[in-house]
């Protein structure tokens, strides 16, 4: 499922978006963006991996993927996914993803 992003600007700096797998609205803090963000091969699609941390909270991360295009000459984001979800185990939180990227043919963008 594409999830259109809200601007962060818009929410004092809180991230809102809707779960892709529970519907649920997350309210999320900007942690980091992974480098380096990757082009994919077979659409010529950026993709960017980050993360964002839940609002108010220091120990439940989310690994949230961005599919960015530029066919038009202005980054876009057409895509976004939740990939990993904070989970507490033995208690500790744990990132525990929902899908991989096997088969995913990319470049890295330096």
């Amino acid at each position: 499922m594409s999830t259109s992003p809200k601007s962060a600007a818009s929410t004092n700096g809180i991230y809102q978006l809707a779960d892709d797998k529970t519907g649920a609205e997350l309210a999320l803090e900007f942690v980091e963006m992974h480098q380096p963000v990757r082009k994919l091969q077979q659409d010529g699609r950026y993709f960017a991996c980050t993360d964002f941390r839940r609002q108010g909270s220091q120990d439940e991360y989310y690994d949230i993927d961005f599919w960015l295009d530029d066919k038009s000459g202005t980054v876009t984001v057409g895509e976004v996914r939740v990939h990993k979800v904070p989970q507490q185990e033995g208690g500790v939180w744990v990132q525990i993803p929902r899908y991989n990227f096997d088969g995913l043919n990319y470049e890295e963008v330096k």
